[in-house]
């Protein structure tokens, strides 16, 4: 049985241009998968900075109100359309993946 999905087109085409549009749109996730994987990457290499700064003004490197406003201010931002628990879930892990990092010697 076809369910429709919100905001989705009718598939009412050929099963061939179906399929085409299924490459379509799979290769749109790829395109995101890799946006998403290189700022991922950016965003470690500028929290290694920010570890290399803190370090040397002998700030401590964990900050827990910073990281409960990240998380609100992302939350009032966010449009879905995954629940955002789901979305709070993937930053608290990139929060951890941050505090595993140690400042790089320079």
């Amino acid at each position: 049985m076809n369910h429709p999905v919100a905001g989705a087109r009718p598939l009412s085409q050929s099963s061939d241009s179906r399929f085409a549009e299924l490459q379509l749109l799979r290769s749109r996730i790829d395109e995101q998968d890799l946006r998403i994987l290189r700022a991922i990457e950016e965003r470690g290499r500028i929290v290694e900075d920010v570890l290399v700064l803190k370090q040397s003004a002998g700030f401590p490197a964990f900050d827990a109100i910073r990281e409960r406003q990240l998380l609100q201010r992302l939350q009032v931002t966010y449009r879905g359309p995954y629940h955002w628990q789901e979305v709070e879930q993937v930053f608290r892990t990139l929060l951890e993946m941050s505090r595993t990092l140690r400042a790089p010697t320079r």
